[in-house]
């Protein structure tokens, strides 16, 4: 055999017998790549069964309970009007008023919020009122002459509360104040026919919850710096306490823990957005001292306006946080 060709034969016959070992030899294993981490989900249904059950069920069970008290108070005012019966009058009130305040920062039925606070009183059409109503209520009375506020009138006038007994001796100005209780204890029996309320509603109405206090319930400053303008329960010094019952509402919803589903800030903690928990519990925290700090006669508020704005600024941040972070957070799947 020719030696050329011997040499190809045996180099193809090595060729082979390195093909062979090739083969039988354990072949590298790729390393596995690092997982890539996932950020778990909010588990919404349990944050708005929190909502719905531990924050929205007992607050709305209160308004029928504390507008018939109410409605009762001042019937028996109207019967035989005395001192003391007006006090317990005007804490029956408070107390409807405080547990509206409570429950008008979740989602409620427009018109029910239409009803039992319309507004700012205008005293002319309310006196007008008075004076026209046939002891039952008239649907053309414009709706600043009825609701929480327009009771608050006629039982602490503006900022003569010793004068509103003598007032309410004439029949036509008691019954009207009557007819108003029984008017709200009505539309309160209702309070809890609205539809449950998704997410994205609760975090819109605890938005607008803070920005109608921030907008309409204080009182405004001039450039005198005096505070000025209309503002809410300032007749009756419940400014503060209905600042108070508002932002309990809100920590309820964010903060405290749940009897039934989770809290928003565990749901964060939970799911790995501890920084997103801390920012919520410090805006809530700065809101809760700037309310506290308020003096409790709403009629000596700073006249500096200093003390305003601080409130000012603590509400805008937490109001910032819930339509940004907190609403995108609960956005996500």
């Amino acid at each position: 055999m020719p030696n050329t060709i011997r040499n190809l034969i045996l180099i193809a016959l090595g060729a082979n017998v390195l093909a062979a070992e090739a083969i039988s030899l354990p072949q590298p294993v790729p390393s596995p790549s690092a997982p890539i981490a996932v950020r778990p989900a909010l588990p919404i249904e349990r944050i708005v069964q929190h909502w719905r059950h531990d924050v929205t069920a007992p607050r709305l069970a209160a308004l029928p309970q504390r507008g018939r008290a109410l409605n009762d108070a001042a019937i028996a005012l109207c019967e035989k009007t005395t001192q003391e019966r007006l006090d317990t009058a005007r804490l029956r009130w408070i107390d409807a008023f405080l547990a509206w305040r409570a429950a008008d920062v979740l989602p409620l039925d427009p018109a029910l919020q239409q009803q039992a606070d319309p507004g700012p009183v205008e005293s002319p059409k309310l006196e007008t009122a008075i004076r026209t109503s046939e002891d039952q209520w008239d649907p053309m009375n414009p709706p600043s002459t009825a609701g929480l506020r327009a009771i608050e009138f006629l039982y602490w006038g503006n900022d003569q509360p010793k004068a509103q007994q003598g007032r309410l001796v004439f029949r036509r100005r008691c019954s009207y104040s009557a007819l108003l209780a029984g008017k709200l204890a009505r539309e309160l029996d209702n309070a809890g026919a609205r539809p449950p309320a998704s997410a994205s509603e609760y975090l819109q109405r605890f938005s607008a919850g803070i920005g109608q206090i921030m907008q309409s319930r204080l009182p405004g400053t001039g450039k005198d710096g005096k505070v000025s303008g209309e503002y809410d329960a300032w007749r009756s010094k419940q400014t503060k306490a209905a600042m108070q019952a508002g932002l309990a509402t809100l920590e309820s919803a964010f903060a405290e823990p749940a009897k039934n589903g989770i809290s928003l800030i565990d749901a964060l903690n939970e799911a790995g957005q501890k920084p997103l928990a801390e920012q919520l519990a410090q805006a809530l925290n700065a809101a809760r001292r700037e309310v506290d700090a308020l003096p409790s006669d709403s009629n000596t508020l700073p006249r500096d306006g200093a003390r305003l704005t601080g409130l000012n600024g603590a509400l805008s941040q937490l109001q910032k946080l819930i339509d940004g972070p907190l609403s995108e957070a609960l956005a996500r799947r």
